[in-house]
């Protein structure tokens, strides 16, 4: 499905304190540090089959921030959609398998990049 496969990637730079802003913005929506280095952090929201895990990576580069997110789908909901939904989704608006899960992962995402001073996800 390659409409909504993928990841959603935004690169911006920001005056803001990126990683303290991402930490509290995790606290308060329930995200769980899974990776972190020097340049990184990956964070993950949810382990069930109904509701996809939710990840978000920042890592910053010499000139910017660069920011992935994308819903996860476990094999059982590959499974359970005869295959119609890929490994990973874009979290952008656009098509309905996933609807729900991206959406949502979408709006609270947005709460960051906001708080980032950087344009939303649409």
């Amino acid at each position: 499905m390659p409409g909504i496969s993928g990841r959603t990637v935004v690169e911006f730079q920001t005056g803001v304190d990126v990683w303290s802003e991402l930490d509290q913005w995790a606290q308060e929506f329930k995200f769980e540090l899974q990776a972190q280095d020097e340049a990184s952090r990956l964070y993950q929201k949810g382990q069930n089959i109904l509701i996809p895990p939710l990840m978000v990576q920042v890592t910053v580069t010499e000139a910017a921030y660069h920011l992935e997110v994308w819903v996860r789908n476990p094999m059982i909901n590959r499974i359970f959609t005869f295959g119609l939904l890929p490994d990973e989704m874009i979290i952008n608006k656009g098509g309905f398998l996933g609807f729900v899960p991206r959406d949502k992962a979408r709006k609270e995402v947005n709460v960051l990049l906001e708080r980032l001073g950087v344009p939303l996800i649409v």
